[in-house]
């Protein structure tokens, strides 16, 4: 092994070169005059940890062996499918909505039926509102031993249909100003309302003198 000095440094040329128990020395700065602590002078460099990754797009950081945020715990048969690794479900926020943008994607499919997943009972009352007045056809609850599925035949009536969220509170003096705002006419379509009694249009909610929070609408 080679020995190089210089200002009064003895440094093992073998050992900058790649040796046991030191970082390989860069050749060009073998005679370049530094000291032999040739790192003091950089600015240290910071550490990555290997169980930190950024996300695309976020500039948080997560930890992969952690849960993110919005994670369910996965079934016992899954995580043995999977080779006990974290499992990110997607989570449902407003299964209404999405029931109602299948129904109106259908409808200008021409489709004459549409499968709704999941089944619940805000969805089965509001598509039996839809039904009273003839904007949709008969539909089917299927019970699959999980969360349920709706068969909807369609009638071709159908314009739109929606939600409103949040869920506004609707005073029975109020009727008229959301109909103006979400209706294209007096005569045509329908608010829908969850009150006291019952899920039902705003018609019936006005012949009740009822009040609510207003669900969605259709025409």
């Amino acid at each position: 092994m080679s020995e190089t000095s210089w200002a009064g440094d003895t440094i093992l040329a073998g050992v900058w070169a790649g040796g046991v128990g030191s970082p390989a020395r860069p050749p060009h700065a073998l005679h370049s005059g530094e000291p032999s602590l040739w790192g003091a002078g950089r600015r240290p460099q910071p550490r990555r940890d290997p169980e930190l990754s950024t996300v695309k797009g976020q500039s948080r950081l997560f930890r992969r062996r952690q849960d993110l945020p919005l994670v369910v715990e996965a079934a016992p048969w899954l995580r043995e499918a999977s080779g006990s690794r974290s499992l990110v479900i997607m989570v449902r926020m407003n299964v209404l909505a999405d029931a109602l943008k299948s129904i109106n994607n259908a409808e200008k499919r021409g489709k004459r039926q549409v499968l709704i997943r999941p089944c619940s009972k805000v969805i089965v009352r509001f598509l039996t509102v839809m039904m009273k007045h003839g904007y949709i056809g008969e539909f089917e609850i299927i019970d699959d031993h999980r969360a349920g599925k709706i068969v909807v035949n369609l009638t071709g009536r159908l314009n739109k249909c929606g939600v409103i969220s949040p869920r506004f509170d609707v005073q029975l003096k109020d009727l008229e100003k959301w109909q103006n705002n979400l209706l294209p006419s007096r005569q045509f379509g329908f608010i829908v309302l969850t009150t006291s009694a019952g899920i039902m249009d705003h018609e019936e909610a006005r012949r009740k003198h009822t009040g609510g929070k207003i669900l969605g609408f259709f025409f």
